[in-house]
């Protein structure tokens, strides 16, 4: 009668165990997913900012080449006699 009563608490506590680990995996599966999708958003943001930064050095040269222009022409012996 005992050991029946221990082998009923144990399959018990086998079922809650088995719950447990069940719910467990659920949430790390939940975590990585979520884990996934920052990283792609992280990629995403970094492309953005790689796109913005180019953005920046073209238009940082292009003000300097512009600049030089101006300077030139404004030097112009050319343009003093106008």
């Amino acid at each position: 009668m005992k050991l029946e009563q221990e082998k009923t608490q144990k399959e018990a506590d086998i079922k809650i165990k088995n719950g447990e680990v069940l719910a467990l995996q659920k949430e790390l599966d939940a975590v990585s997913n979520t884990v996934k999708q920052l990283e792609m958003q992280k990629a995403e943001a970094q492309k953005r900012l790689d796109e913005l930064d180019d953005k920046v050095t073209s238009r940082t040269a292009d003000s300097r080449v512009m600049s030089n222009v101006t300077v030139d022409v404004v030097k112009s012996p050319a343009v003093r006699s106008w």
